[in-house]
């Protein structure tokens, strides 16, 4: 848990946190409404997967933006639900969240993939294109079209918690 660094006074008061279980709800309608074109994310998946979610939440605990991790079978992990709500998105919050999920991942030297219709994104974080037949699937998006953006798959291979501390915020 902490203050976000950020880069004016309309951003002071954020702060990262874990996500609470009373708060399932509303980080699945995050998912829904701030990024339609993603898999869909029922509350119970949410909950399932508590552990894994951090969120940024204003002065007033209202959440903003979220992300969370998913453990694979084959031992991954999958990072879901990096979402930044309209307000709030090019203050680098994403990149925050994307990190520090990189660095739990880390931390447990476990390779961190997700599937995303923004590569580059990622790409900048280490990340690098995977087939997309390597990330178990998912439900298509309630809303748009998959014809939008082809969906691509990318991982973040795993490495010892030295090599990530002090590059991520």
């Amino acid at each position: 848990m902490g203050t976000v660094a950020t880069t004016g006074r309309r951003d002071a008061g954020l702060r990262m946190r874990p996500l609470r279980a009373d708060e399932v709800f509303v980080v699945a309608g995050l998912v829904r409404t701030a990024a339609p074109a993603c898999a869909p994310m029922a509350p119970r998946d949410v909950l399932e997967h508590l552990d894994g979610f951090e969120v940024v939440a204003d002065r007033r605990d209202r959440i903003v933006a979220s992300a969370g991790l998913w453990a694979l079978p084959d031992g991954r992990l999958e990072l879901r639900g990096l979402v930044v709500a309209p307000r709030w998105r090019g203050r680098g919050l994403g990149r925050r969240l994307a990190g520090r999920a990189a660095a739990r991942a880390a931390r447990r030297r476990r390779a961190l993939v997700c599937v995303t219709r923004s590569p580059g994104f990622f790409e900048q974080l280490g990340f690098q294109r995977i087939p997309l037949a390597g990330v178990p699937p998912k439900p298509l998006a309630a809303h748009g079209s998959d014809g939008e953006r082809p969906r691509v798959a990318l991982a973040r291979p795993a490495r010892p918690a030295a090599a990530t501390r002090g590059a991520i915020a």
